[in-house]
């Protein structure tokens, strides 16, 4: 910050000082490099992003709540570890998968930096999606068992085309479950 007295709910980065940041949050769970030559004024030269990303999930899986003692951060996931396609441009640089009951503040999500680290949300929480995957399972009901043991999203796209006897795309992943 500019100073460190100047948090609270003023959004868009208001008090950032650009040049001693090496990440910034934007939306409810990414982190993105501040990127010499990919942001306005991007610091982190590319030859150190590997560094500073590790640098970062390590601090990020050892942030505790201060009342309980239990881990606030339980996955930190690489976009390009996890995800397929041709869009990685567009993506966060890593995203934070918090543990239940732990999110990124509203006011976060937007480019403010409230003043507590970690506070008691006081507001209902429907359709969050900072939860890590593992803590968010789907459920796929059907009358045909499935011969996939664990099937994932993708599988489901396999299967409709499959059903449907439409040819699959190229490139696409995924398994049709019967």
């Amino acid at each position: 910050l500019d100073d460190p007295a100047n948090t609270g709910d003023q959004e868009l980065f208001a008090h950032v000082d650009w040049p001693r940041t090496q990440a910034y949050a934007l939306g409810l769970n990414g982190l993105y490099l501040n990127l010499a030559g990919r942001e306005p004024a991007g610091i982190v030269p590319e030859a150190d992003g590997q560094a500073v990303l590790k640098k970062l999930t390590d601090r990020l899986r050892s942030v505790r709540d201060p009342k309980t003692g239990e881990t606030v951060v339980d996955t930190v996931y690489v976009p390009l570890d996890v995800f397929h396609g041709n869009a990685f441009e567009y993506a966060p640089d890593l995203i934070v998968g918090f543990r239940p009951g732990y999110r990124a503040s509203w006011q976060t999500a937007l480019g403010a930096i409230p003043r507590l680290t970690i506070e008691d949300n006081t507001e209902a929480w429907i359709a969050d999606h900072c939860t890590a995957a593992k803590y968010v399972p789907g459920v796929l009901f059907t009358n045909r068992r499935s011969r996939v043991a664990e099937p994932q999203l993708v599988d489901l796209t396999a299967t409709i085309l499959k059903e449907f006897s439409l040819p699959s795309a190229a490139g696409m992943i995924g398994q049709p479950i019967f």
